[in-house]
């Protein structure tokens, strides 16, 4: 299974929420209990560029919702172009990509 393309749009500046709804591959709902998740933002793809930009904060609200967040003190210093993707995994170990693509940083104007 590939990852689903999900541009993430962030407001230079502001905090950044989303949640994501997680279905099982028959479309219900998807039971993240015991998952762990992450999600960071990188300049590019980890093996070309290591550095880590940002590791954005996740939750799991159960049974099936993942939570991101970056504070506005992180979304400032934003200017891109990155790259992003979610991964979750599995109590028995497995991991999956299930989101990932560009991060387009539009520029604050007040400060």
């Amino acid at each position: 299974m590939f990852a689903a393309r999900a541009p993430m749009q962030i407001y230079q500046g502001n905090d950044y929420t989303a949640a994501v709804v997680v279905s099982d591959s028959n479309g219900g709902s998807a039971d993240l209990t015991d998952y762990t998740v992450a999600a960071q933002i990188r300049r590019g793809v980890a093996d070309r560029n290591p550095d880590i930009i940002l590791t954005i904060a996740t939750s799991v609200t159960l049974p099936n919702i993942v939570n991101l967040s970056i504070a506005n003190a992180d979304t400032g210093t934003l200017i891109g172009p990155y790259m992003w993707d979610l991964q979750l995994t599995a109590p028995d170990g497995k991991v999956s990509t299930i989101l990932r693509g560009p991060v387009e940083i539009t520029r604050q104007i007040t400060r």
